[in-house]
């Protein structure tokens, strides 16, 4: 409701249960005190002070909720602390690739161990990883003659496997030695593949062109 200033004529928009109170006033304009005599209705007035008595009783609204603080960027790390650790890591690295290249490494080399080249544990590793016998082989050789200065030799033998399992049969190689010291080599394809555990296999070769004279042979296997 409109009330006014009976000193100045100031007027002021006053709810109706403030009115009705019949409360001290004070005039913005002139400082002036009075008690407002306006009436009232009766009606607005009790709902003006329900609203009144509703608006104190209600609970206070919630404070807004506070917002989140952003979280702080990441520090940034010393140039010098950054090197420091990427120099850990690689070195973490480098000993755990190096670890791993041992062991194969070791894997590879013990595949490879020969007994007897290490005295020590030779015995040991022998008896943790037998070898089967070699191959036995035997040969025997013949000069005949062909032509006038011209003679053909006949080289045979046997090869035997005393093992009690199978074994691959290599190539074989003869060697020719002569008087002089010279020498001709030429291979020997084996009748076999393999060998059966106490099976033998024969083979022969030959060559022409062998001169006269004592003469050495001898026939190998070829790794």
């Amino acid at each position: 409701m409109i009330v006014t200033c009976p000193n100045c004529s100031a007027q002021f928009r006053l709810s109706a249960a403030v009115v009705a109170r019949r409360a001290k006033l004070k005039c913005a304009e002139c400082a002036h005190r009075w008690v407002p005599d306006e009436d009232v209705d009766e009606d607005e007035a009790v709902a003006a002070v329900l609203e009144d008595v509703r608006t104190a009783a209600a609970p206070p609204p919630p404070p807004p909720a506070p917002e989140p603080e952003p979280e702080p960027p990441p520090p940034e790390m010393d140039p010098e602390v950054r090197g420091q650790r990427m120099g850990i890591v690689k070195t973490v690295v480098a000993i755990v690739l190096g670890a791993a290249l041992s062991v194969a490494a070791a894997g590879l080399w013990v595949g490879r161990i020969d007994p007897e080249a290490v005295p020590l544990v030779g015995d040991q590793l022998a008896s943790l990883f037998p070898q089967p016998p070699a191959l036995e082989i035997t040969a025997s050789a013949s000069l005949g003659e062909i032509g006038p200065g011209a003679g053909i030799l006949e080289v045979s033998g046997r090869i035997t496997n005393p093992a009690r399992e199978s074994q691959a049969v290599p190539m074989l190689e003869a060697t020719l030695i002569m008087p002089d010291g010279a020498t001709r080599r030429w291979p020997i394809t084996p009748p076999v593949v393999r060998l059966a555990p106490g099976a033998s296999a024969d083979y022969s070769s030959n060559i022409t062109g062998v001169p006269a004279g004592p003469h050495r042979v001898q026939v190998r296997m070829v790794p």
